[in-house]
């Protein structure tokens, strides 16, 4: 089973540090897709490879600069997505399994004082 989600997190203009001179140096809205390449017995990875062009070209459409971040074990996409929300990104997106969704979901719940919304779209394959 194939398990994509999209947590979109809104975040207030301010901005701090590093991501706000990238975001202003290139007029572009970050988008951080985090990716548990272990997610969905493996299948996250490979869907996100067949996702990643057209995800990409209509962000960068869009006028969002896409960011991917790998995750490396339990607990990893929370800290990633947390890392992400307090650093400015207007767009989180999972890829993985239940648990990756999960994680992402939960810390923009969590942060929701930075979020304007968050909402969860799942796509599943069988």
């Amino acid at each position: 089973m194939h398990i994509a989600s999209c947590a979109v997190a809104s975040v207030p203009a301010r901005m701090s540090g590093r991501a706000a001179s990238a975001h202003n140096s290139s007029n572009c809205k970050r988008c951080v897709v985090i990716i548990n390449p272990a997610g969905a017995n493996g299948g996250a990875k490979q869907l996100w490879q067949k996702l990643e062009t057209n995800v990409s070209t209509q962000l960068n459409a869009n006028g969002f600069l896409l960011e991917q971040k790998f995750t490396s074990g339990p607990g990893s996409a929370a800290q990633l997505a947390a890392a992400a929300v307090q650093e400015g990104a207007e767009v989180v997106l999972a890829v993985g399994g239940d648990g990756t969704i999960h994680e992402v979901r939960r810390t923009c719940y969590l942060h929701a004082d930075l979020c304007a919304h968050c909402t969860t779209v799942c796509h599943r394959t069988l």
